[in-house]
């Protein structure tokens, strides 16, 4: 399994850490590690386009959902092993560091696989997280307009089994409350908490 720093789909891999997310622990067996996170590609700056997903509830889902609160968007999939299940725990851990305060941004995992990930996939998997996280799934053109919009990239290929396999950005994309992109932020394995805490507060408290 690859995965990629945005803008770039044949970047060296090594090992990071596998996580099984569950109720009471996380377990860590594989480490992944990168050797180098090329540039992102630059995000439009005029904000996200008009796009129509669903939710894990299997409702529609706008940019007008977000708007007001900036965001935290990740793009990741079901099936993915190592990168998406540890950054989903790690937001969950800060959700919760972030008290009150969680209510005053999004947090949106986008799956890039949307001929597995169903509205119903997406919410049992995301329930082992936290449920405040938003997962959007639909058409394949409308998540890589998003995705093109913010500068995340992805990638299917097919598996040795006959199946297929994605590689994609491993950043999250903070997004300003008018939809523009801020930055990129590493979150998940080898991530510092507390930066990434002290991020996700600069960034709420920037719509002050």
């Amino acid at each position: 399994m690859a995965y990629m720093p945005a803008g770039d789909v044949s970047g060296s891999r090594r090992l990071v850490a596998d996580v099984r997310a569950g109720a009471a622990a996380i377990a860590f067996a594989l480490v992944w590690l990168f050797a180098a996170i090329p540039t992102l590609a630059a995000g439009p700056d005029d904000g996200l386009p008009s796009f129509t997903l669903l939710d894990q509830n299997g409702r529609e889902f706008t940019g007008r959902d977000l708007a007001g609160r900036p965001t935290v968007m990740h793009f990741g999939f079901t099936h993915c092993p190592v990168v998406c299940p540890t950054t989903l725990y790690e937001i969950a851990e800060r959700l919760a560091d972030l008290g009150t305060l969680a209510d005053q941004i999004n947090f949106v995992f986008v799956s890039v696989d949307p001929d597995r990930d169903t509205p119903v996939v997406l919410k049992e998997y995301i329930a082992s997280f936290d449920t405040r996280i938003v997962g959007l799934t639909g058409s394949s053109a409308q998540i890589r307009r998003l995705a093109d919009a913010v500068g995340a990239r992805f990638e299917r290929h097919p598996a040795k089994d006959g199946g297929y396999d994605m590689d994609h950005s491993i950043e999250g994309f903070l997004l300003d409350r008018n939809g523009r992109r801020v930055s990129a932020l590493h979150v998940g394995y080898g991530a510092d908490s507390a930066k990434t805490l002290a991020a996700l507060k600069s960034l709420i408290g920037s719509v002050k």
